[in-house]
């Protein structure tokens, strides 16, 4: 079995289906369930599988070892409304359920070395349409989506200063249908085009955890931009008119992340963490799709750079129970001249809750956030579609570790 078969075939049986994400960023910018229900707020924090993703310097927090397996489950509800003057027809995207899960372990090789891995799915949120088709409403759905699988380390040089750095092996995919639009801010809504591709990347990420006394943590983590190189195929109608189908080529740059984060403990029975994380969209202008037969098509995307900032608590209720809670904002990627239905944006907000329970050798983790955001896009020559977006997101999350 080849390499890329190999990657499928994880994918469909950790997800239950291979179309399990898209759009940007996950709801709340975080991994696990212990993660999620401090909205995010992990960077200083993570001491388990959400290592891999927040800061892998955190794995230096390992005694032994451990082995966890988690799923987010998440629920999107996207609803566009077009401007009055366009007729203000409203349209609401179909249910959907995405299950996103991690499989992460890590093992004390050392005093001072811990070497961990796991699979997982940084990047993902879908949304899919019906067939209605009113004027100016022909977008059908979006995927853009990556599995990574990482491996690293994390040493530690002193008592209180850790290091870590990962490796990550990427598997992305591309599913987008929607009119033709390339050339500045012209739509063609004659034209359909049905994008179907998946690939490979690779990135690398490195993490510092500094803790000065037993009280505080800093931390600073960053995950290098991943190019995927896709290769798939496009069915393209004109007018209803069935032209044919042709291979592409072409590539796809998930983005660099910088994290800052803190985390203190004023006693033995709370413990308060923030965070701010950086994200570098701008490498996301566009998708060129070069084709084996029709002339470079160009999907104009324009993203940018974007912020989010989260702040999270977890109390020790007794020698077994924990509750979190947290907040996060989120910052948009997406400008107004190329947000559309498909690739909705804008400022969001979410709110997470948590509940941990330990016994001797392993624990169980539920969480629950929930996601907001609302944008209006102005008439203008170089918006794609303006209108009204509102996006609200519900994620279950529950994971199992075992220590040993």
């Amino acid at each position: 079995m080849n390499i890329k078969w190999a990657a499928c075939l994880a994918v469909v049986v950790l997800c239950g289906q291979t179309a399990f994400g898209g759009g940007v960023i996950r709801p709340g910018a975080s991994l696990t369930p212990r993660a999620l229900g401090m909205s995010g707020a992990h960077n200083a924090v993570a001491s388990d599988g959400s290592a891999l993703y927040h800061n892998i310097a955190g794995l230096s927090q390992v005694d032994g070892s451990f082995l966890q397996i988690s799923g987010d489950f998440i629920s999107p509800d996207f609803e566009y409304r077009l401007p009055d003057s366009w007729g203000g027809f409203e349209e609401q995207s179909e249910d959907q359920l995405f299950t996103m899960p991690l499989v992460a372990g890590a093992t004390r090789l050392s005093d001072r070395l811990v070497l961990g891995a796991g699979i997982y799915a940084p990047y993902g949120l879908g949304v899919k349409y019906p067939n209605n088709r009113y004027p100016g409403l022909n977008y059908r759905q979006s995927l853009l989506a990556v599995v990574n699988l990482t491996g690293g380390f994390s040493y530690e040089l002193t008592d209180t200063l850790s290091i870590g750095v990962g490796l990550d092996l990427g598997y992305g995919q591309l599913l987008y249908h929607t009119p033709l639009h390339q050339i500045g801010g012209v739509r063609l809504d004659l034209t359909d085009l049905v994008t179907e591709g998946d690939g490979f990347g690779w990135g690398y990420r490195l993490g510092i955890r500094w803790q000065p006394d037993e009280r505080l943590a800093l931390a600073l983590s960053y995950s290098s931009r991943m190019k995927i190189a896709l290769k798939g195929h496009t069915d393209i109608s004109l007018a209803g008119l069935n032209l044919g189908r042709d291979g592409f080529d072409a590539d796809v740059t998930f983005p660099a992340r910088l994290g800052l984060g803190f985390a203190w403990q004023p006693n033995n029975e709370y413990l308060v963490a923030f965070d701010v994380n950086w994200f570098d969209y701008s490498q996301t202008d566009r998708i060129d799709f070069d084709f084996g037969k029709l002339p470079t098509i160009r999907q104009r995307l324009d993203w940018d750079k974007s912020f989010s900032a989260h702040l999270g608590i977890e109390r020790q209720l007794n020698e077994h129970l924990t509750s979190r809670m947290g907040v996060g904002w989120l910052g948009p990627a997406v400008p107004n001249d190329t947000t559309n239905p498909v690739i909705p944006d804008g400022q969001g907000f979410c709110v997470g809750l948590g509940l941990g329970y330990h016994q001797d050798n392993w624990s169980f983790d539920l969480a629950y956030l929930h996601a907001w955001v609302k944008q209006e896009i102005g008439q203008s020559f170089n918006n794609l579609s303006p209108g009204r977006y509102e996006t609200e997101v519900d994620v279950f999350s529950a994971g199992f570790t075992l220590y040993f």
